[in-house]
């Protein structure tokens, strides 16, 4: 059985920029194709992305200058805030989506005493 491939990612991640003086794009190469963001210098000296490529593809159009703000959750003295349970509470449980992963699930029988599988190592 042989190695796998390099996944999608790992192609973009290892890809080389070749830059292209003509049309100021940095145009990012993995065995000879455009694997990931070609990006763009502005005259301004900014920097904008313009689209995803993968093996010559066009995938995809990127924003030019994407949000990049974090927001910090650790306050002045290095902690992070805590919530109490009033703050946690659900308001309405009947307002839960059908279906979504908060449900709460109704049992219907009782659960039957555990028994190991006696192929079990543990």
């Amino acid at each position: 059985m042989g190695a796998k491939p390099p996944a999608y990612v790992q192609k973009a991640w290892s890809a080389k920029y070749v830059y292209d003086d003509e049309k100021r794009l940095l145009i990012p190469k993995y065995a000879g194709s455009k694997w990931g963001s070609i990006k763009e210098y502005g005259e301004d000296g900014q920097l904008a992305y313009q689209d995803w490529w993968v093996r010559d593809v066009k995938v995809e159009d990127l924003e030019a200058s994407p949000e990049t703000q974090m927001i910090n959750l650790i306050d002045e003295e290095n902690t992070l805030p805590t919530i109490n349970e009033s703050e946690a509470a659900v308001e309405n449980l009947e307002e839960v989506p059908a279906g979504s992963p908060f449900e709460p699930e109704e049992q219907s029988e009782p659960l039957e005493d555990f028994v190991p599988s006696p192929f079990s190592p543990f």
